[in-house]
This record gives structure tokens, sequence and C-alpha cells, in this order.
């Protein structure tokens, strides 16, 4: 049986191709695709004139954080004949090392990832791939992961702001803001509006009780704070809005993907007692 090995570099715009045969031999090197529709038919005819003089083309192309996904998902069910993979580019790293590659760039890269199949094709073959929904998912965990990040470090700001102009809210936020805090300071960012207000408007927001509310008032008439400025003011609303809307976003999100990204793994880790489906679908992703 005739085989080729095809390596494919995707970068911003475009890709980088090769072929080689089984004796490592080029049949193409370094052929570049523009990243649209035209470009991916120009490299399907191509691969179409490999299959000519070869019973099957083994195709690998490197995960590169999303440039990759339109290449595969078009070539993954183009031809029977072609065997699509994507490969971690740890992998091919180690292989340039080996071969002593200095200089690195896209078409040599794609040459790397030709032969790299050459030598682990069966290896290749073996394992199971990975579906569009697997890297759809993937992709909208580190979307909320993102969110998270951000979240928290408004958070962190925030409690910097806070404790310079109304010092007294943090006796309540010893473990952390509550989620009513964040609530309290969107709709009254300064220690003058939260002073002003009735105690009955306070604790119409979620989580916040009447007590607890003429507590706060209390703590905040005591409190030492002077950093309280129209900027100041500008700052704290600004950091909790955003803080409330993360937080209704990631929620809508996290089950928006529990929903759509389940898997089998995920199936089984919610079988563990204290697993949830979110949970079990995030740490099968990761």
């Amino acid at each position: 049986m005739k085989v080729g090995f095809g390596g494919l570099d995707a970068s911003k715009g475009y890709c980088d191709f090769s072929l080689i045969s089984k004796g490592n031999e080029f049949i193409h090197r370094k052929m570049t695709f523009i990243d649209n529709q035209l470009g991916v038919d120009e490299l399907k005819k191509v691969l179409s004139l490999g299959l000519l003089s070869l019973d099957k083309i083994y195709l690998a192309i490197e995960s590169t954080g999303g440039y990759e996904n339109n290449w595969y998902n078009q070539l993954v069910s183009f031809d029977k004949r072609v065997i699509m993979f994507r490969i971690n580019p740890l992998r091919t790293h180690h292989e340039s090392k080996k071969n002593m590659h200095r200089n690195i760039n896209d078409a040599i890269s794609s040459e790397i990832i030709a032969r790299h199949v050459s030598e682990n094709y069966e290896e290749l073959e073996k394992a199971k791939p990975r579906s569009l929904k697997f890297y759809t998912a993937k992709q909208m965990h580190k979307t909320i992961q993102g969110f998270i990040k951000q979240k928290t470090r408004n958070i962190n700001q925030l409690e910097k702001v806070v404790y310079s102009c109304i010092p007294g809210l943090l006796t309540f936020s010893k473990n952390g803001m509550p989620k009513y805090m964040y609530k309290l300071l969107q709709k009254y960012p300064s220690k003058a509006k939260i002073l002003n207000a009735k105690p009955a408007s306070l604790a119409k927001i979620k989580g916040l009780t009447l007590e607890k509310a003429e507590a706060i008032q209390k703590a905040v008439r005591l409190d030492s704070g002077s950093g309280d400025t129209v900027l100041t003011e500008l700052n704290i609303k600004t950091l909790a809005k955003s803080i409330n809307s993360l937080a209704a976003q990631i929620k809508v999100l996290k089950s928006e993907l529990a929903k759509h990204g389940a898997n089998e793994l995920a199936d089984l880790l919610v079988t563990i007692p204290g697993c949830g489906i979110e949970s079990a679908v995030s740490i099968s992703i990761e």
C-alpha cells in the first residue's frame, strides 16, 4: 500500500502544507494556502491529486489555539482515504529538537509535522479523535475561565477602593464580599448614599435583611473613611456593576456548557458523589 504523510501548520490567515512519502521524500513541500474557502478547495485539489498515486494520506494539523479548526473541520470528512489528526505542538517541538532544527517557521513546521506523522501514524490512528463539539466546549470553557479571572481582579480592586472610603463595609466582608454587597455598592456607591437611603430600601436588595441594613448604616456612620470623591464613587459603581454582570454571564455560560458540552468522561464523573454536571464537564475538558 502506498501511503503519504502530510503536515499542516495553521496561522492567522493562512496554512502551510507539506506532503512526504513513506521514504520521507517530498511530494509537496512548503505550500501555502489562504484561510478561506478558496484556499481550502485548493488544498483539497492537491490532496486529490496526491491520492491518484497514493492509497492513503495520513494528515495532521497542529493545535494552535483555534486557528486550525476551520481546516480540520473541512478536511476531516473530505475523503475516507485522508485520515485526519490533531496533534499537540509539544510533540512537534520535541521532534524539531531531536532533528536539530534551530530556526522554526511555519513552512518548516509543516515538514516537521509530516515527518512526525510518518513515524507515529500507527499510534495516532489508535487515538480517539476529538469531536467538533469537544473543541467548541473547550473554547467556551476558556471564555468562562477568562471571565472568572476578570471578576476576581475586579473584586480585589473594589475591596481596596472601598477600604479607602467606606471601610465600615469590610466588617461584613471578612471572608470575601457577599453577593448582596456588590449589588449594594452598584446602587449606593458612596458613604453619603448609603446613609441617606432608608433601611427599608436597602433591605430590598436580595440577601440583605432590614436588620443587616441597619447594621451596615451604623458601621458606615462610625467608620473613618476619607477618600470619598466623585471619581471614587464612579470607580466603585463601575467595578460593582462589572462584577455583577460577569457573575450573571458566568452562571449562564456554565449552565449552557453543562447542557451542550457533556461527554463520555463527564457522564462518568457525575457518578462520583458531590460532582455535579457543571464540574464534571469542566474537569473533562481540562
